[in-house]
């Protein structure tokens, strides 16, 4: 049986529209404060929680866009892009043991597919469920990704695939 007794649910009613805050209505009825906010949800009561807040939402979503800038600016000031592949004015000494011959062909390997990938790429917003997901190219927050027909139950192609699921010791 419920608790909720017409007097209950009158007392409730009266303290949330004068807005008394859930935890002080839930210590004078002897419910916790979850009952208040559900019984309030159930009865449908507008009150002080529940207003249009949009334009706070808004404004939470500019600042975080805002923060993320920020600190994307700082990691990039610390640290300048380097891009990630083979050099081709360094020379490598010849591997001596079988895990390192296997490495130097797992990166061998893999500029060969970043060679026959197609470079041009499509933004985020105009991937779908069976395109790829590799990022190729691109800055943040405006990357580019492959795009490629995936292969069944993975998000990457045939050609990406390989690259992502490398041991991190083989990635170059």
């Amino acid at each position: 049986m419920s608790g909720w007794t017409p007097n209950r649910l009158a007392e409730l009613s009266r303290r949330w529209n004068q807005g008394e805050s859930s935890a002080a209505i839930a210590n004078s009825l002897g419910v916790s404060r979850s009952a208040v906010i559900g019984k309030v949800f159930r009865l449908r009561k507008a009150g002080h929680d529940l207003r249009d807040n949009s334009a706070t939402i808004a404004m939470g979503y500019l600042f975080t866009r805002a923060r993320v800038a920020v600190r994307t600016e700082k990691a990039e000031a610390a640290a300048p892009f380097r891009p990630v592949g083979l050099d081709p004015f360094v020379v490598e000494p010849e591997p001596s043991s079988p895990r390192a011959r296997q490495a130097a062909e797992g990166r061998a390997f893999l500029a060969a597919l970043e060679a026959a990938m197609p470079g041009t790429g499509i933004p985020f917003g105009d991937l779908s469920r069976r395109a790829c997901a590799n990022i190729t190219g691109g800055e943040a927050p405006n990357w580019l990704f492959c795009g490629a027909e995936t292969t069944p139950r993975s998000r990457y192609c045939a050609a990406c695939r390989p690259k992502m699921y490398l041991p991190v010791s083989e990635r170059s």
